[in-house]
């Protein structure tokens, strides 16, 4: 472990300045405060926090009275948050929570006097440990440091107590486990199983965040693995559908792009829905359950019929018979489909990242040279691009409906992906006469 002086020096010199600060005024008016949480298990890990949370023996109704810009983030869990300049830092009053009927929350909340009371209602020893910046002293109650050390996930006391009281908690320490590469405690691990029909009923949004949380990590395949193996997915998305996860192909889910999130998102669900027929219109539903928003179940939604592409051998032996065409028809794929206009480098990073995972060495070389091609050549992809609209529709063929208007262009996008030299207006009059 490093050493304190260590430790305090990774603070960025503003929010240094801060902590001190409202510590001080805190002690000046005879009550105690502390920094605690992820912020100081971050710190001990030698990382350099973005967030900091503090606990106190104050009340929240005195806070607000000695600092000048305070809002009531949570106040009657007794959370505030201390605005200083464009930097903020929520403060919560020690607490003695009491009976969780919900599985969330707790039915009553009594403030303690002692931070020995508050860390007892905390999840994991890893975020029990406190740091006092005006002694300059780290105050450990539940071993954290030696868990820190030992790279161990375990809850502050009973893990069926822990879990029981916060379904959340469970999907928080397999998020814990991925973003820190930890290890789970044997007892933890056990209680997760166990734990849950409470964990059932916390709001989807709750689970949706952690989820993306995990996603976004170095190593995602890790918490998609242990979600799946408890069959927590299945809690959430409403539909009669059971994980049947991929593992070989999971192992891949941390070497693709994290921008744009639908990359891994659409993997995600091809890897944990594997072999379950699940197909646009399903998954489509499944995503909006997941509260997922409609721009990202739109990309998703494209890039899992693209995995789908990729794996297929009819597709290999196209992108080797006639490349350009193969690549092209992969990056219309979205404007085709949807009939909306998206500028091409908006989805083709996930593009590039899908080849490198699902395409053998010689097709991905092949891919990727036919797509700077494509980039640098710049043919018509989408149905911006056509050199016909609507208009042109109405003034060629009055006899037609407007609704048919997106389903014509459609076709003309397709055949100018095969045939891009005859993208021309009265090419495509021509073609609409004839076809």
């Amino acid at each position: 472990m490093p050493s304190l002086e260590n430790i305090i020096s990774l603070i960025e010199e503003k929010h240094l300045k801060n902590l001190i600060f409202i510590q001080s005024e805190i002690l000046k008016r005879g009550k105690i405060s502390y920094l605690i949480g992820g912020s100081v298990r971050d710190l001990v890990m030698g990382k350099i926090p973005k967030d900091f949370d503090l606990t106190t023996s104050m009340y929240p109704g005195e806070v607000k009275t000695i600092f000048k810009r305070v809002i009531d983030t949570g106040i009657k869990h007794g959370t505030v948050t201390i605005l200083i300049g464009e930097n903020s830092y929520e403060i919560t009053t020690f607490r003695k929570d009491q009976g969780y009927s919900d599985g969330r929350h707790p039915d009553t909340i009594e403030f303690g006097n002692t931070l020995e009371e508050d860390v007892l209602r905390r999840d994991f020893t890893i975020n029990s440990i406190a740091l006092d910046l005006i002694n300059n002293k780290l105050i450990d109650l539940q071993n954290g440091l030696e868990d820190i050390k030992n790279k161990n996930i375990k809850t502050i006391g009973s893990p069926i107590e822990r879990f029981t009281e916060d379904g959340l908690r469970p999907i928080r320490c397999i998020r814990f486990m991925t973003i820190l590469g930890f290890k789970v405690d044997e007892n933890t691990y056990l209680a997760l199983e166990k734990t849950k029909h409470i964990t059932k009923k916390i709001s989807t949004e709750r689970f949706h965040d952690e989820l993306l949380k995990i996603l976004n990590s170095e190593f995602p395949e890790n918490g998609i693995y242990e979600l799946s193996k408890l069959g927590y997915f299945s809690l959430f998305w409403k539909l009669d559908i059971t994980e049947n996860l991929y593992i070989d192909a999971n192992k891949n889910l941390g070497r693709l792009s994290k921008n744009p999130i639908s990359v891994r998102i659409s993997y995600l669900f091809f890897v944990v829905l594997f072999n379950k027929n699940v197909d646009s219109k399903k998954l489509e539903q499944l995503l909006k359950n997941l509260k997922f928003s409609n721009e990202i179940i739109k990309f998703s939604i494209y890039y899992y019929n693209i995995i789908y592409k990729l794996i297929d051998n009819n597709f290999t032996k196209e992108l080797n018979s006639n490349s350009s065409l193969s690549l092209r028809k992969l990056l219309s794929e979205f404007s085709i489909n949807t009939g909306e206009i998206v500028e091409i480098n908006n989805y083709t990073n996930g593009l590039l990242s899908l080849s490198f995972v699902l395409l053998t060495m010689n097709d991905v070389l092949l891919f990727k040279d036919e797509f700077i091609n494509i980039m640098n050549t710049n043919p018509p992809l989408t149905l911006k691009e056509l050199k016909i609209s609507g208009i042109d529709l109405k003034e060629n063929f009055p006899e037609l409906n407007n609704r048919e208007y997106g389903n014509i262009l459609k076709k003309c996008l397709s055949y100018i992906i095969e045939f891009p030299h005859f993208n021309e207006k009265e090419s495509l009059i021509n073609y609409i006469k004839n076809n």
